[in-house]
């Protein structure tokens, strides 16, 4: 019998492929009934250890099926999304922050009636309202909105209706008539996290000019509405938007770095757990959106390997943590790029870094210079394949573009907060401290504009087959031994 361990990590990934598999295509109820049928059968059956964990794979694999078919969304009358296409007259509460453009409103409300022959019928499920600019809503506010729903739709290669599904978004409303009807309806604590997040902006925007503002915005809560188009395109080409961008491969990268930094000075014990209280603020300031929440989970995992050191139980770790994001939202695993880039780092910041720390004993510690080069080289290594194929560009600078930058985005995001709050005691007293912060940013600017300058520093790569992705994959994976190796030899002591 295999280490119960291994069963269990086993039906996990079962699990796993399951959803993903059903994601692009949901086959007949019957055919996932004779796979657990089968599986069963390997089990009880067949005495070889593989088979047995193979037999165990295929009955969590239908399983998966059947969960992701479970969550599809069900059009009932009480699902907003039923009157698609219809002019509708409907009611709810603004329930995540208002993302505000430079010519509209983009309101997510989570809806609680519609009017059906003049009576007021229940209703759930979100619509994402485009508003005019003025008159400005906030989080909390309770609308009354007519408009004609319309289901959302890919646009061109991107899977947009995948994209808000992830976000339980199946109805998108244009051109809408909105009243005010009350304020003040959603979470107290969601409220007061949000004006604390316009409060930061607010004062950075008043102690820093631009782009470094929006600059300092975007590292500190990931608003980057007011970062230029030019030097946003400078950071596609050189591979590290990525650093503006709320996501876990970024949190996990950042993560990894200011532990390796802090713990030469204060201990492994007390560095650990000064990043992970750091890691639960910024999950908090940044809005605890769900993505967010995520990312922040990869950014632990990070932790946990880093002092735990033992990888069998760091893996074991991820496939849960995995597991339960997907468990919450089975969209994940195939459409959400944040969380596939933040699993995947993840797992190059785990399994590659201790192999390549020996090849780069020659690069100085010096401000975690050797601790920078290892972690971005290991998360690159695993998430080049997937970006070039969401994104279709490769960056050849990226490599040597973030090591010259991520030593510094840790030290400029403290600088910038701790600006911000003296700020709020005294604005001068603020402005004393963050022209550090703005000589950095500086730095930061100068190296992205003149490696994106280089004629080669970006190319478009055609559009490849999902299955190339696959099977490059599989030959990374095959290249990280460690995890191969253990569940090889946790079998054979298992058996015996």
């Amino acid at each position: 019998m295999p280490h119960k361990s291994i069963i269990f990590t086993n039906s996990l990934i079962g699990f796993l492929t399951g959803v993903f598999v059903h994601s692009f295509y949901v086959w007949p109820e019957s055919v996932s009934l004779f796979v657990v049928v089968v599986g069963i059968l390997m089990f009880v059956v067949i005495r070889h250890r593989v088979y047995k964990l193979l037999g165990i794979g295929l009955v969590f694999f239908a399983l998966g099926g059947f969960y992701y078919v479970l969550r599809l969304p069900i059009e009932t009358p009480k699902a907003i999304q039923y009157y698609n296409d219809e002019w509708s007259t409907f009611s709810g509460t603004i329930s995540t922050e208002v993302d505000r453009r430079s010519d509209k409103q983009k309101i997510v409300l989570s809806t609680k009636t519609i009017k059906i022959d003049g009576t007021d019928k229940p209703v759930s499920g979100r619509v994402l309202v485009n508003a005019d600019l003025y008159p400005e809503y906030e989080y909390g506010d309770e609308l009354d909105i007519s408009c004609r729903l319309v289901a959302p739709e890919p646009i061109e290669d991107f899977a947009y209706d995948k994209y808000l599904a992830l976000t339980g978004v199946y109805s998108i409303c244009y051109r809408p008539k909105i009243e005010i009807t009350s304020q003040n309806e959603g979470s107290i604590v969601f409220s007061l996290i949000y004006k604390a997040k316009h409060s930061l902006i607010n004062i950075v925007n008043r102690m820093m000019g631009e782009p470094h503002a929006a600059f300092l915005a975007g590292l500190l809560v990931g608003a980057r509405r007011g970062i230029p188009d030019n030097l946003l395109e400078a950071f596609n080409r050189t591979g590290v938007t990525h650093i503006i961008a709320i996501s876990g491969y970024n949190i996990t990268i950042i993560a990894s770095i200011v532990l390796g930094l802090t713990q030469k000075y204060i201990g492994r014990k007390r560095a650990f757990w000064l990043v992970l209280l750091a890691l639960g603020f910024f999950a908090v300031i940044t809005g605890a959106q769900a993505s967010v929440i995520r990312a922040t989970i990869m950014g632990i995992v990070v932790l946990l390997a880093r002092q735990v050191g033992r990888l069998s139980n760091v893996g074991n770790v991820m496939v849960l943590a995995a597991w339960v994001m997907v468990l919450v939202n089975p969209l994940v695993l195939a459409y959400d790029a944040g969380f596939q880039l933040s699993f995947l780092a993840t797992i190059g910041l785990v399994y590659l870094v201790p192999k390549m720390e020996k090849y780069f004993q020659w690069v100085p510690e010096h401000m975690s210079l050797r601790e920078s080069l290892v972690c971005t080289l290991s998360a690159t290594c695993l998430t080049l394949p997937l970006i070039v194929y969401q994104f279709g560009r490769l960056s050849l600078v990226a490599p040597i573009a973030n090591i010259m930058i991520l030593p510094f985005i840790p030290i400029i995001m403290a600088i910038g907060f701790g600006a911000a709050m003296l700020g709020f005691v005294w604005i001068g007293l603020g402005q004393v401290v963050i022209w550090m912060a703005w000589l950095l940013l500086s730095y930061v600017i100068i190296v992205v504009k003149l490696f994106s300058g280089l004629g080669f520093a970006s190319i478009e790569i055609p559009q490849m087959p999902i299955a190339v992705l696959i099977v490059g994959y599989l030959f990374i994976f095959s290249l990280i031994k460690n995890p191969l190796s253990l569940i090889k030899r946790q079998r054979i002591s298992g058996g015996r």
